[in-house]
């Protein structure tokens, strides 16, 4: 779908979706949701009310609370006396006809669980009969017709700590008349609160919110209009933006491409390659620049490095030769030559190792211990030669590339047999880390700081001090770190995998 077509569907959607959304919000779960939310608030306004009542025995105060219409009263256990609370009134009338007495005992017995229509009426009907006579004294009623009203009606119950509130409803035409009666059971008496209510027509409610919507249609235009302006907006501005900073990365060489674009079509797809490209160009010209400045720093300094034992190894070559003075022991100075040419040997080594770091990893899943025990292999001859204890434990399986952790192992190995006294212990722990031990060793505080630089040594000239530095930027490489510490005579690395 081109565009332009989908700019225009997308619009006529938009419209379409949140007109329908509103209005069948508003028409058919808004007003439900408001009777609902009135009906909770009632109760809990009554259960307040009931809860102070019982406290004071009195609406006193209760003025922010108490709503038009509410009643409680209290009678208490045994006693023939009613105390009332309205919303204007206090009261306390004793009781002295025997059947609105009896009425009273028959009520503090009823544990309100369950509503019994007949006995209630049985109770009731002597006290109403009574009523009638004392009404016969003061007027003559012609007649009394009883109206029938169709309605619907229910009984509700729900408990409430130590009472019970009766919910009785009655609707007719969307319209509900409530009322809520909360008794409550206490050692001292019976507390009952009343609190009657009407809710409006559900009609009425429809009509009110309905009459609303013209100025709800006329913000959802204008809505859809500025969204409209956004999303063509959305179209241009992305492009536009990409133009900018393929011009702006001919300038910056680090550039750093920030553009997020997310529009679902074609110009998205666009903006992702050529993140991807862009990324993977920088990812390499990153590598190829950090590989530079290091080789170029190893050699710089290993050229150097390399001057003097070169020029000491010639001036010992060339005084043998001519057994000038002292040099015509031979048998004395042939060693100390091979001293020095074995140290340029390790310096060529190592700047050989030093190639690894341009090639292309080949990664298998590979048991590290056994790498370590082919580097222990390869200098047996060292070892031995200090009389050394050297012990591997566990095993470390990972997706690595085996050239870069046996140059790894061989320069750490080298370092640690170069560091440890004559007759002492290297052990190489694999599990999660990688911790490798050396003890007993001597290193100055100051040398520890910097020992992983190149030509550090803690064995100063007769180490190349290269061996760490080497390790170091292999394992980076293998998105690995080192950390180093050196405490009672023992020196620890700990190589662990860089979470990612």
């Amino acid at each position: 779908m081109s565009i332009s077509k989908k700019n225009f569907l997308y619009n006529i959607l938009l419209t379409i979706l949140i007109c329908l959304i509103i209005f069948s919000y508003m028409a058919f779960y808004m007003p439900k949701v408001y009777l609902e939310k009135k009906s909770e608030s009632a109760e809990t306004n009554a259960l307040e009310v009931h809860r102070l009542f019982i406290e004071n025995k009195s609406y006193v105060n209760l003025n922010s609370l108490v709503k038009e219409g509410m009643l409680s009263y209290f009678v208490p256990k045994g006693k023939n006396e009613i105390i009332f609370s309205g919303m204007h009134f206090n009261s306390k009338v004793t009781v002295k006809d025997k059947n609105l007495i009896s009425f009273l005992r028959y009520m503090e017995n009823d544990d309100f669980k369950n509503y019994d229509g007949d006995e209630f009426l049985a109770q009731l009907n002597p006290i109403k009969d009574e009523l009638l006579k004392e009404l016969d004294k003061f007027v003559y009623v012609n007649y009394s017709k009883k109206v029938e009203d169709i309605s619907e009606d229910n009984i509700l119950y729900k408990n409430f700590e130590d009472g019970v509130l009766i919910k009785f409803e009655s609707s007719k035409d969307n319209t509900i008349a409530t009322n809520l009666i909360l008794v409550s059971k206490k050692p001292d008496g019976t507390y009952i609160s009343a609190y009657p209510y009407i809710h409006n027509s559900i009609t009425d409610i429809k009509s009110t919110v309905m009459s609303a919507f013209p100025v709800i249609f006329l913000l959802i235009a204008i809505i859809v209009f500025w969204l409209n302006k956004l999303y063509s907006k959305s179209i241009t501005d992305p492009i536009i933006e990409m133009s900018k900073f393929t011009q702006r990365s001919e300038d910056e060489k680090n550039a750093q491409y920030d553009l997020e674009i997310h529009t679902n079509d074609e110009i998205e797809e666009l903006s992702n390659n050529l993140k991807k490209l862009y990324e993977t160009l920088t990812d390499n010209y990153k590598t190829l620049e950090n590989n530079s400045k290091k080789r170029e720093i190893f050699i710089k300094a290993t050229s150097h490095e390399l001057k003097t034992p070169l020029q000491t190894a010639m001036l010992l070559n060339e005084s043998m030769i001519n057994k000038i003075g002292k040099y015509k022991d031979t048998d004395k100075y042939l060693p100390e030559l091979r001293d020095k040419l074995s140290k340029i040997q390790i310096l060529i080594d190592d700047l050989l190792f030093m190639n690894k770091i341009d090639e292309s990893p080949v990664y298998e899943n590979l048991d590290l211990a056994l790498i370590m025990e082919e580097s222990i292999d390869n200098h047996m001859d060292l070892i031995s030669d200090k009389n050394l204890n050297i012990k591997v434990t566990g095993e470390k399986i990972d997706y690595i590339d085996y050239d870069h952790f046996r140059i790894i192992f061989d320069n750490l190995i080298k370092n640690a047999i170069e560091n440890t006294d004559k007759n002492g212990n290297i052990v190489c722990e694999f599990g999660d880390n990688i911790i490798i031990k050396n003890y007993p060793t001597h290193i100055d505080d100051k040398i520890l700081k910097k020992i992983s630089e190149p030509f550090v040594s803690s064995k100063g000239k007769s180490s190349s001090g290269l061996g760490l530095y080497v390790a170091k930027n292999l394992l980076e490489d293998m998105n690995y770190d080192i950390d180093l510490s050196y405490e009672n005579e023992t020196f620890i690395l700990k190589l662990f995998k860089i979470l990612q």
